[in-house]
């Protein structure tokens, strides 16, 4: 009578599901058995050669049965398995591709996260400024202090700081301006600190939103601002998403056209720069803040190019003016006039208000030919490849060119109502 022997970790033959070829000697009698559990078939070979098959029944041979194997019972010549060699092998493989596409492929993961972020910060901001907008709070304010102690309470703010201590509102004490030199955060105290034509009198304030998001806030007392009657128009925006590729996302609206600020979308974690060589990084910014003395758009070559993300009407509206000749008659609010032009009449000029928006950053609205210009040779280099763009050229006191640049074409003068997007231009 054969010995009974003991189980191996009394496995249950038929909850394998591979394949398994067993050896063993039980009674002088070498056998070989497959188990298929999908098939549910056992096969036994004996030393004659003959085949026993048998289904669905593994009480014919107990003697055979796999629970009466042990570990010594396995004969491991049978089964085909990696040596050392080859796996210590494959491994170095593995190390040298990582090696390889690691640094290529972080670079671009970091770009898609950083302005997923930048886009997030701002509609976060732009909700609060509609809210603010709709219950008629988004009035004048003469200064940046005055703006934010209405924001704060709309915008879920953990940390406010003054001019004088912007650096604790900030994750570094210094980040590269898109000049490629070293600024320090204290020295960005006012509003011309941020790039602001001539406004030096307007404190900046930092603050630090709930989600850990910097920010340095600037706001201009010149904004009108928009009354809970005026319609909110949105406008997303072209940003670089990895690999030479783009992707409109959510942005603002005209909410935020007196608005502006620079945002560290990453915190402390480097490279802790604007944009350089065309090459967007991790401090981003809205309406054209910059730390920088130069540019706070993207400069190619020694032209500084500056989206506007928000802009406001002007008042161009005339009283006094002789048999609808628009050249006649005088502005209601003649400090306008450098942006209305001579021959115009309308409230809500948006065309006014992008020629407005450029000169607050020491820069100009493009003519109709330097902006098809510039839309052949440059419209990838500055994510721009379509929607409507305002030239500084005039048809007549209604309308006004602009380009197209998914064409870079100018077909048609539009009315100086429309709300096209503005690219800035400084040499």
């Amino acid at each position: 009578m054969s010995k009974k022997i003991k189980p191996l970790f009394g496995w249950n033959c038929r909850g394998l599901e591979v394949c398994k070829f067993l050896s063993c000697e039980t009674n002088n009698l070498s056998v070989y058995r497959k188990f298929c559990s999908f098939l549910n078939v056992f096969s036994y070979k004996l030393p004659n050669g003959a085949m026993i098959k048998e289904q669905n029944n593994i009480n014919c041979h107990p003697e055979l049965n796999f629970n009466n194997f042990t570990l010594a019972s396995f004969n491991t010549s049978k089964f085909p398995a990696f040596t050392l060699a080859e796996v210590l092998i494959t491994i170095a493989v593995i190390g040298v591709i990582a090696a390889i596409t690691i640094p290529v492929v972080m670079p671009v993961i970091q770009e898609r996260v950083d302005s997923h972020r930048h886009s997030n910060i701002v509609y976060k901001v732009t909700q609060a400024t509609n809210l603010m907008k709709s219950l008629g709070m988004l009035g004048k304010f003469s200064n940046t202090d005055e703006f934010v102690d209405v924001l704060e309470k709309y915008l879920k703010i953990s940390k406010r700081c003054d001019s004088e201590h912007l650096v604790d509102c900030w994750p570094t004490e210094k980040v590269i301006g898109s000049d490629g030199n070293e600024y320090n955060v204290k020295d960005a105290k006012t509003r011309g600190d941020l790039g602001f034509k001539n406004d030096k009198s307007n404190p900046n304030v930092g603050i630090v939103l709930t989600d850990g998001a910097a920010i340095i806030i600037t706001y201009s007392a010149d904004n009108e601002g928009l009354d809970p009657t005026d319609a909110t128009i949105a406008s997303a925006k072209e940003l670089p998403v990895g690999t030479g590729t783009k992707e409109f996302l959510e942005f603002t609206t005209n909410s935020t056209a007196g608005l502006a600020f620079v945002v560290d979308v990453n915190g402390a974690k480097k490279p802790n720069s604007e944009t350089i060589n065309e090459r967007i990084h991790d401090i981003r910014n809205l309406n054209g803040a910059t730390f920088s003395k130069k540019c706070g758009g993207i400069e190619i070559g020694d032209t500084c190019y500056t989206p506007i993300d928000s802009y406001s009407a002007l008042d161009c509206s005339k009283k006094g003016v002789v048999n609808n000749d628009y050249s006649t008659g005088t502005l209601n609010k003649p400090e306008n006039a450098t942006y209305c032009g001579s021959a115009s009449f309308y409230a809500n000029d948006m065309w006014a208000g992008a020629k407005k928006a450029c000169e607050n950053i020491g820069a100009q609205l493009p003519d109709k030919s330097q902006l098809i210009s510039i839309c052949k040779s440059h419209k990838n280099s500055l994510n721009i490849t379509s929607d409507y763009y305002w030239s500084s050229s005039v048809s007549n006191h209604t309308g006004a060119h602009n380009v197209y640049f998914a064409s870079c074409t100018s077909p048609y003068p539009y009315s100086r109502l429309s709300s096209h997007k503005v690219l800035c231009v400084k040499s």
